[in-house]
């Protein structure tokens, strides 16, 4: 159980590094021969507000867009912030022993320096740059030869059956609706599918998903 506490006399220090540096430490502190580790690192950018550190700002400085100029830095940041967990990983030995798995939410914003192109649309529409998205894989357990790339269609909610049930191998259980478990709590079905198949080269999985908008 990792202790909840505030950040306190962060004054001028970037969040999204804030946050970077304690999943660092998360990474570096976990007792892997006890049991394994779950992290979910939601990075703060590129999201509003729509600030970057200064060095990031100039190395941007060939981009003449003032709005794209930001999104270009935050972009950099974000890359850091990743290459600075990769690296966690690899200094205590666990690189090699690890699932990665890095996603967006939805497409960018063009209103605010993002684009999507070739795609039509952006964040808050269900054209296809609002809603189609990418995101990799890496891990020798999962199976899938390096270099692979796929179009196949994949929910966000899939994630999960793919990494428990499709990597994992460990059964995900879907009780019917209104069913209960022994401590009383209400249980739902798993909306998502096990797409480990697609990414591999195998038979597609879905052919629709639910745009609610």
């Amino acid at each position: 159980v990792i202790a909840l506490v505030p950040f306190l006399n962060m004054e001028g220090t970037y969040s999204a590094q804030i946050f970077t540096k304690q999943a660092v430490d998360v990474i570096k502190g976990h007792p892997y021969a006890d049991k394994p580790l779950f992290l979910y690192f939601a990075n703060q950018v590129v999201h509003t507000p729509y600030q970057a550190p200064e060095k990031y700002i100039r190395a941007c400085a060939g981009v003449g867009d003032t709005k794209r100029r930001m999104h270009c830095a935050m972009s950099k940041v974000c890359d850091d912030n990743l290459q600075d967990v990769v690296e966690a990983l690899q200094d205590i030995g666990q690189w090699n022993n690890t699932v990665f798995l890095f996603m967006t939410d939805n497409g960018g914003q063009t209103s605010s320096g993002g684009s999507n192109w070739p795609l039509r649309g952006g964040k808050l529409t269900v054209y296809e740059g609002g809603v189609r998205g990418l995101a990799f894989i890496h891990g020798p357990s999962v199976g899938i030869p390096q270099g692979t790339s796929t179009d196949a269609l994949i929910h966000t909610v899939d994630w999960l059956p793919t990494l428990v049930t499709g990597i994992a191998g460990k059964p995900l259980q879907h009780p019917p609706p209104n069913s209960t478990d022994a401590k009383g709590s209400s249980l739902v079905p798993v909306d998502g599918h096990n797409v480990l198949s697609e990414l591999t080269g195998g038979d597609r999985i879905r052919e629709e998903v639910l745009l609610q908008f």
